[in-house]
């Protein structure tokens, strides 16, 4: 093994450890507080509430136009 590739392999785990600790706090930091930000807006994007006077969940699709040459 050459001195640079054992240079390499030593400096890995400092690496790793720092991703991590940078991963964790993204999520701490900006995902939660902006995710209970949503929640308290009442936003829902997906459309998850319960609607209790709906007949059904069932939404219809809208198409939009179809080009049938363009899938030749």
């Amino acid at each position: 093994m050459t001195t640079a590739a054992r240079d390499l392999h030593r400096t890995r785990p400092w690496r790793d450890a720092l991703l991590s600790v940078a991963v964790f706090l993204l999520f701490w930091v900006l995902l939660v507080p902006l995710g209970l930000v949503f929640r308290l807006l009442g936003w829902d994007p997906l459309g998850r509430k319960p609607r209790p006077g709906a007949a059904s969940y069932w939404r219809k699709a809208d198409p939009g136009p179809v080009d049938f040459d363009s899938t030749r």
